[in-house]
């Protein structure tokens, strides 16, 4: 994702996410970009009002000709357990992680 892609991402975001804690609204600065490929990327939201955070995975959609913003799974809740197996995954992964995840959604 290049630049403008993100910030039309994080402009959507803002005005269609509240806080699943105090439905407060968030401000870019509340907003960070964990990390991005071509056409995915994973977005890290922590209100500012009540600390209560969200993890997104977000990716645009590029058979669309106007690039469309796709939100998977996004009324699942991420449990701290889901984080734990997470970080255990890359602490021991060791490869190409873009390539891993492109063949698992094969």
């Amino acid at each position: 994702m290049n630049f403008k892609e993100l910030k039309i991402i994080i402009n959507f975001l803002r005005k269609k996410i509240q806080c699943p804690n105090c439905a407060n609204c968030y401000f870019e600065k509340d907003i960070s970009v964990l990390n991005t490929t071509r056409n995915e990327g994973v977005i890290f939201m922590e209100c500012s009002k009540c600390g209560g955070n969200i993890l997104l995975s977000v990716g645009l959609d590029q058979k669309v000709k106007t690039k469309k913003i796709m939100m998977k799974n996004s009324d699942q809740l991420i449990s701290s357990n889901d984080v734990l197996d997470m970080h255990n995954f890359l602490k021991s992964f060791n490869g190409d992680l873009e390539e891993y995840i492109i063949k698992k959604l094969s």
